[in-house]
This record gives structure tokens, sequence and C-alpha cells, in this order.
């Protein structure tokens, strides 16, 4: 998807030069190495452990009011799921300018949620919370309490 292996004519920029594969960052040799890197990021404990303060942003409660004023996570009134009705302007070089608008900048997404989201809770962190039951060679079952490098990132506390 980085690479315009069809020749596709996308078009030229400002300064005419013309739109062809995406340009990597410095850091990446190739677009493959560019996927790896990014997945690598985005599968990390660091990103699971801040998931649900994203989810608040973009589903949750931060996405409209006081909450989204005080994260900074506020946008033009028509980039907002209801905020016009479309059919009720009689205009229609105003309502085509709202569509255009609406169309190039897109919306936000429907808010579901109105509270926090919890936090993700890892496997990691369920057998911290909870002593784990284990069945030995012999069939018995003791409780084991889980090793210490099994705790998360002082991050995600």
């Amino acid at each position: 998807m980085f690479v315009n292996w069809n020749r596709y004519k996308l078009g030229a920029t400002e300064d005419e030069g013309i739109v062809d594969d995406v340009v990597l960052p410095p850091w990446a040799s190739s677009p493959e190495e560019f996927v790896r890197i990014n997945r690598m990021a985005l599968e990390s404990e660091f990103v699971s452990c801040q998931l649900h303060q994203w989810i608040d942003l973009i589903f949750g409660y931060k996405q409209r009011g006081p909450e989204a004023v005080r994260a900074t996570n506020v946008f033009y009134y028509l980039t907002y799921e209801g905020s016009v009705d479309l059919d009720s302007i009689q205009d229609p070089v105003m309502q085509e300018a709202i569509e255009n608008q609406i169309r190039n900048f897109g919306q936000t997404p429907s808010q579901l949620l109105m509270e926090p989201h919890p936090p993700r809770s890892s496997a990691m962190h369920l057998l911290v919370a909870h002593r784990v039951r284990i069945r030995s060679h012999a069939s018995l079952e003791e409780e084991v309490e889980p090793p210490l490098n099994l705790f998360l990132p002082p991050h995600c506390a």
C-alpha cells in the first residue's frame, strides 16, 4: 500500500512534484520495515496499557463536552454526528457546501461510551492479581504465586 506498483497518475504537489510512492521516514529503509516497526510499537505493552485513554478520546466520554475541552480534543462543529440536519437545509448551495465540508474533512465517530473505559487487563496482570492454580505431574493441584518478573511495567500501574 506504500508503493505505487501500478504507476497510477496520482497528481502533483504544489511545487509540481509527482505524487507517487509514499515517502517513508528516514528510520524505515523499506515499506516492510516501516510496517514491522509500527506493528511492534502498536502491539507493545506500553500501547496496550494506554489503549483505554485513546478509546475515551475517540469513542468515549472525552469526545464531547467539558472533558473533551480539558483533553484538548475539540473539533469543528460540523465534524460531530448529528450536529446538522442536511435534509432541513433549503438552500442547495449551502447544503452542498456543508456536505463537501463533511466529505473533505470527515466526521468524528459515533460516541459509544459515556464513562471512562477501563484499562486493559493483560494476561500478566491477571496472573499477578490472582493466585494461580497449577496441576503438577502427579495430578495434584497447588496454589503458587506468580514470579515477580510478571508484574506489569511501572507505566501501566
